[in-house]
């Protein structure tokens, strides 16, 4: 969908007009493409979704009516909203705690423009405020477009410029750090701190 919802509503609007039986979503969020999914549901297609967020997330208040037919599952049958804010968020955070030795000083990378960035970001910044030495320097906000343009390597160049004394770049997820993020530590040198 390259980051982009207009490209997910093509997408969407062709499985109709070729009476697919399903659609199946990959990191395309219910909010990014809710016009296409209600007509492919008004169109009796079944929409499955994986790492993906429907139109009632918690992050969009209340009122949103699900769209999903079916979400998959993951270990214990935990949502995927239970394993991205409770298991993987934490667990990255305890990492981050236990390797600077409860002193970390975090650039962390944000992105609002996908409800997993959120959630990534929102479980690994509660955890986090639990260790009394750590401490977030700097927020680099980026979105999709950032990743799929190649902008993300300058961002990451300015914020480590700006915060010389971080021992932590955070983001939230691996095609961050492989499309920007660690060429630009690298770059910097600061790979090894």
């Amino acid at each position: 969908g390259q980051g982009a919802p207009d490209v997910y509503a093509k997408g969407i609007r062709a499985a109709i007009a070729d009476k697919a039986d399903g659609i199946i979503l990959d990191v395309v969020d219910c909010v990014a493409a809710k016009s296409p999914l209600e007509e492919a549901k008004a169109a009796g297609i079944k929409i499955v979704a994986n790492y993906s967020f429907d139109c009632n997330d918690p992050l969009l208040g209340a009122g949103g009516k699900p769209l999903y037919d079916a979400e998959v599952e993951y270990e214990a049958g935990k949502s995927y909203l239970q394993l991205v804010e409770d298991l993987y968020s934490r667990s990255v955070a305890d990492y981050v705690i236990a390797s600077t030795e409860g002193k970390a000083k975090i650039i962390m990378f944000t992105q609002e423009d996908i409800l997993v960035g959120q959630h990534l970001y929102k479980g690994f910044e509660k955890r986090i405020k639990e260790c009394t030495g750590c401490e977030i320097v700097k927020r680099v906000p980026f979105t999709l477009q950032d990743l799929v343009t190649d902008k993300l390597q300058g961002k990451t160049t300015a914020a480590l410029t700006q915060s010389p004394d971080a021992n932590v770049v955070y983001a939230p997820y691996d095609t961050a750090i492989t499309l920007g993020i660690g060429r630009a530590v690298t770059a910097a040198g600061r790979d090894a701190d």
